[in-house]
């Protein structure tokens, strides 16, 4: 497959650019890596989500969240020039077989066997009420 030199290292641009979308308005700057994950953050991304998280919970996220930051801080610094794209994990394909009917059975003797139907469909028993 034929593909231009350091495509990894723009996939890993664009993959940057769109989280600096998506917590711009956090007040996060990813590249140089400026930020701070403190509560507040932690706060607002807990009304952003509709959470109810407890403190353990905050704590835990506000970790993750630096892990996070500081696996793309160090893949920003890898050298990607050489490096293929993976496209698709292994080289096997999906092998698809033509879309055929076959075997059908005829509506009169899948009825046969219900307890019970109109005559044209299953009936079941009501599973979900509402009040």
């Amino acid at each position: 497959m034929e593909t231009s030199r350091g495509s990894a290292s723009s996939f890993i641009n664009v993959f940057v650019l769109k989280i600096q979308e998506i917590f711009s308005s956090l007040w996060i700057r990813i590249g140089s890596i400026i930020m701070q994950i403190d509560r507040q953050l932690i706060l607002r991304l807990q009304e952003l989500a509709r959470l109810e998280l407890s403190e353990e919970q905050q704590v835990r996220i506000q970790a993750d969240l630096g892990d996070i930051l500081n696996m793309i801080e160090q893949l920003q610094k890898l050298d990607t020039q050489d490096v293929e794209p993976l496209i698709y994990i292994s080289e096997t394909y999906n092998s698809l077989r033509p879309d055929e009917i076959s075997n059908q059975l005829e509506r009169t003797k899948a009825m046969e066997n219900a307890p019970l139907t109109d005559g044209t469909y299953f009936k079941v028993p009501k599973v979900i009420q509402i009040k």
